[in-house]
């Protein structure tokens, strides 16, 4: 489960132990339909101005 997930390390392998293991504490899928959609685009070139290059907008 976890390599299908391209992790390999021991917490991911440790949670997805825990999700088999423990399926009676397995929450349910998050339900995101019905949410606000969010049209931001946030403006970075003062920080593209500290790192010494320029906005590739």
């Amino acid at each position: 489960m976890a390599a299908a997930n391209g992790r390999a390390d021991v917490d991911s392998l440790r949670q997805c132990y825990y999700m088999i293991a423990k399926k009676e504490y397995r929450p349910d899928p998050l339900k995101l339909s019905g949410a606000p959609l969010l049209n931001y685009n946030p403006n970075l070139s003062a920080y593209d101005g500290l790192m010494g290059g320029e906005a590739h907008g």
